[in-house]
C-alpha cells in the first residue's frame, strides 16, 4: 500500500511539473530504494510461504514461544507473589460463571483489592487450567482484625477466562502442543518417528531454561505479599510432555530409547522434583514398552537406556 501511494503521488507531481532538477534526482533515488524494498519484501514473503505449514517450522515456532514462557517463569517462579507455603488455609471460595481456560491473572489488581480490604488471596486456578462454575478460581481469607468479607465478585473478574488457551502465561501449553505434534507423527497414517525424536530435543531445551540457576542480579523480590500462587508442578509438566509420546510410541524401539535418554538429561538438571518426575516417567515408559514390544533384543536396548532410573528402584 505504501508503494502504491508513493507511485501515485510521484506520478501526479511529475506530470504536473512539480519537480526541478534536484527533485527529479531525489525522486529517482527514492524510486530505486522503494523498488529494492518491494523486491526484498516479496522474496521474504515467498520464502515464508514456502516454509509455511512445514512441520519443522511449526515445531521451531512453538519451541520459541515455549522457551520465552519458561524463561519468564524462571525469573518469576510464582509470578512475583508470596510463596504458597505461607498461604492461609481455608477461606471463602471464588467461582466463575464462565466456562473456559484461564488465560491471564491480573495479580496487581488482586493485590490492590486485598490490600484495600485487608484480605489474603490464594490462587487455585493457574493460567491454562480449565475453569468451571464448580471449581474455585481462588480462596479469600480476611485478616484477623477484619470483621467480614466484602463482595468478592470483583475477584473473579481479575481472572481472564476464554474458550482457548494462550502461550503467554502458560508454559504447559507449549509442551502439550509439541506432544500433540509428536503423537500425530507417530500415528500409523504418518509413521514419522523422526519428528517425535526431534521434539525430545525441544523438551530438553525448554526444561533446561526453566531449571537454570538464577544469577545474583536476576533474583526478584516479592511484589504481591497478599496474593499466593502455587508453583508449577514438575510432575504435571512431564506428564504433558512425555506421557502421550510414551503411549503412542510404546512399540517403536527408536522412540523409546531416545525418550529414555531425554528423561535422563532432564533428571540431571539438579531439580529434585523434576528428577523424581523424570524417574517416574521413565519407569512408566518401560512398562508400556514391555506390553508393546515382543522382541527381546529391542527391550534389552530400551532397558539399557533406562538403567539410570531402574537403578533407583
Amino acid at each position: 500500500m505504501g508503494t502504491f501511494i508513493f507511485s501515485f503521488v510521484a506520478l501526479i507531481a511529475l506530470k504536473n511539473g512539480f519537480y526541478g532538477t534536484n527533485g527529479l534526482f531525489v525522486l529517482g533515488v527514492m524510486t530505486v530504494a522503494v523498488l529494492a524494498f518491494v523486491i526484498v519484501t516479496f522474496l521474504r514473503w515467498v520464502d515464508w510461504i514456502a516454509r509455511l505449514g512445514r512441520i519443522g517450522t511449526t515445531i521451531k515456532q512453538v519451541e520459541s514461544v515455549g522457551l520465552e514462557t519458561f524463561r519468564s517463569r524462571r525469573l518469576n517462579p510464582q509470578l512475583g507473589v508470596a510463596t504458597i507455603q505461607s498461604a492461609p488455609t481455608g477461606g471463602k471460595p471464588v467461582f466463575t460463571d464462565t466456562v473456559g481456560y484461564v488465560r491471564h491473572i491480573n495479580l496487581e489488581a488482586l493485590q490492590f483489592f486485598a490490600t484495600e480490604n485487608k484480605l489474603q488471596i490464594t490462587v487455585r486456578a493457574l493460567p491454562g487450567m480449565f475453569a468451571t462454575p464448580d471449581q474455585p478460581l481462588a480462596r479469600v481469607c480476611a485478616d484477623e482484625k477484619t470483621q467480614s468479607l466484602p463482595d468478592l465478585s470483583s475477584v473473579a473478574a481479575k481472572f481472564e477466562v476464554g474458550s482457548t488457551r494462550t502461550y503467554d502465561d502458560d508454559p504447559r501449553f507449549a509442551l502439550i502442543a509439541l506432544s500433540e505434534i509428536a503423537s500425530r507423527a507417530l500415528s500409523p497414517a504418518v509413521n514419522d518417528p523422526g519428528t517425535a525424536i526431534g521434539i525430545f530435543g525441544s523438551f530438553i531445551r525448554m526444561f533446561g531454561v526453566w531449571t537454570k540457576p538464577l544469577l545474583e542480579d536476576e533474583h526478584t523480590d516479592t511484589r504481591f505479599d497478599r496474593v499466593f500462587v502455587p508453583e508449577l508442578s514438575a510432575e504435571d509438566l512431564l506428564d504433558h510432555a512425555f506421557r502421550a509420546i510414551a503411549r503412542d510410541g510404546a512399540g517403536i524401539v527408536e522412540v523409546q530409547i531416545r525418550l529414555q535418554k531425554a528423561l535422563r538429561a532432564i533428571a540431571a538438571m539438579r531439580n529434585h522434583a523434576l528428577t523424581q518426575a523424570a524417574t517416574d516417567q521413565s519407569r512408566a515408559a518401560i512398562k508400556r514398552a514391555e506390553k508393546a514390544i515382543s522382541f527381546e533384543k529391542d527391550m534389552e536396548s530400551i532397558i539399557a537406556a533406562a538403567d539410570w532410573s531402574l537403578q533407583k528402584a
